[in-house]
């Protein structure tokens, strides 16, 4: 029964990264309304995000390649160059889908770790999220 447990997870998780979302499935969003003072149970880590933006830039490079092989290949009279054509504008389309989804959720994930790191620690400096330089952010007392 555990077992089966952990193939699910893992099956999960694998689904996530691949098909975009991993946000979507990992991070656990504040509630809207939140008593002054109360510590709400939510996600304060951007590895989700961070994921998801990764695999988005991934995705991104791949539809950029499937893009330039199907125009390179546009104007070919063989047999060959219609299939790199048409396998081209394939990965295009798939990889710029990928591309947008995992983005989304890389944005949705960001923007929900940021209101709880927000809410659960309201004098400390919240702005270290994946849009900021590593390097530049510290997250300190005012």
């Amino acid at each position: 029964m555990r077992r089966t447990r952990e193939l699910a997870a893992a099956m999960a998780v694998t689904l996530a990264i691949a098909l975009g979302g991993c946000s979507w499935l990992l991070v656990r969003p504040p509630p809207p309304a939140v008593p002054p003072g109360a510590k709400p149970s939510c996600s304060e880590s951007y590895a989700a995000p961070v994921v998801d933006a990764v695999f988005a830039v991934a995705y991104a490079i791949a539809a950029i390649e499937g893009g330039l092989i199907t125009l390179s290949t546009l104007e070919g009279e063989s047999e060959e160059d219609e299939i790199f054509t048409f396998v081209g504008g394939a990965v295009f389309v798939v990889a710029a889908g990928l591309a947008i989804l995992h983005e989304r959720s890389s944005s949705w994930g960001s923007r929900h770790v940021d209101r709880c790191r927000s809410l659960r620690h309201p004098r400390r400096r919240t702005d270290c999220g994946p849009s900021n330089l590593i390097f530049e952010c510290q997250t300190s007392l005012p």
